[in-house]
């Protein structure tokens, strides 16, 4: 956990930059008390993001992520400048986008644009996933190159990630545990499904509307950025839209239809989307829900049952 004091940010930003900061806001989900992300403002009217973290090796992925970017359509932020505090905290100035996460906005929008913006959505996920294809998985420093030379196949490194997550569960002993138990075996069931994966893109891996900005624009609310590559790395890139169909497209109802087709059209103007795919979904969908188990039962109660129980409970 980060705390810097605003005052302390202004110092910091002011002795990176050489020059006077005149205005500076939080603009980070500081709930659950991790990053600290400031929009600032210098004397000569410069807006920009500055964003220290509160664990290492995440700084590495987001400025390895938008350096590949940078010459692709995919609506980002440039990346200005990068580097460690003497005691360690890594920090990144980033171009400031103007415009507001979706999710705190959605309410105001209509549903017909809502369905726009979701198509879009999809667009500018097929060309993150498009962008770039790789003969490796997993994380990587800030110049793209693999951290771990570790000889093992996907599958293999799959199986040991979602047994860590069953274990670190399981042994919480959480309320739900005898769900969480079940949910485990039954995600074991479908481990061979993921045998074959070998195509290996950038994933996002925190896709969705808190990370997608809109902006209203001559009555219209339109996507004008794509934030947040502190998780993006190679990888199997299907998990972005299992994360999607998470996040919005589980519930009944034909407007939910109706998001999930405009997302899939946008999606697939790039890629198409292969049938594998839906026979792996309930399987990625387990994955996450033991995941959000995994963390957010003392950090983020609520979403634990929103995010988590509600999800794992769908296989009960």
């Amino acid at each position: 956990m980060l705390d810097y004091s605003e005052q302390e940010i202004k110092d910091i930003t002011e002795g990176l930059l050489a020059r006077k900061i005149t205005e500076i806001r939080s603009v980070g989900n500081t709930i659950l008390k991790r990053h600290q992300v400031y929009l600032i403002a210098d004397e000569l009217r410069n807006r920009m993001i500055i964003k220290l973290y509160y664990k290492q090796n995440r700084w590495n992925k987001e400025v390895a992520s938008l350096r590949i970017l940078a010459d692709s359509d995919v609506l980002t932020p440039e990346c200005l400048d990068y580097g460690c505090l003497d005691d360690g905290t890594e920090w990144v100035l980033l171009e400031y986008l103007e415009g507001e996460p979706y999710e705190i906005v959605k309410d105001q929008i209509s549903p017909e644009n809502r369905l726009t913006i979701m198509e879009e959505m999809g667009r500018q996920l097929a060309k993150i996933h498009v962008h770039q294809s790789f003969d490796f998985f997993g994380n990587w420093d800030e110049h793209g190159n693999r951290l771990v030379k570790v000889k093992r196949d996907y599958y293999t490194s799959f199986v040991t990630s979602r047994e860590a997550i069953i274990k670190e569960v399981l042994e919480m002993h959480l309320p739900e545990e005898e769900l969480q138990r079940r949910c485990a075996e039954r995600l074991r069931q479908g481990y061979n499904l993921f045998a074959d994966i070998t195509n290996f893109s950038l994933c996002h891996h925190d896709f969705d509307g808190r990370n997608v900005l809109v902006k209203e624009i001559d009555g219209l609310w339109r996507v004008v950025g794509i934030i947040d590559f502190e998780h993006c790395y190679p990888d199997d890139f299907y998990k972005d839209i299992a994360g999607m169909y998470h996040t919005y497209f589980l519930d009944d109802g034909e407007y939910i239809e109706a998001m999930e087709r405009s997302f899939l059209r946008g999606y697939q103007e790039t890629l198409v989307i292969e049938q594998n795919f839906y026979q792996r979904l309930d399987y990625y969908l387990l994955g996450i829900g033991l995941g959000i188990c995994s963390w957010a039962y003392t950090q983020a109660p609520d979403y634990y049952y929103s995010g988590g129980i509600r999800l794992l409970e769908r296989f009960a």
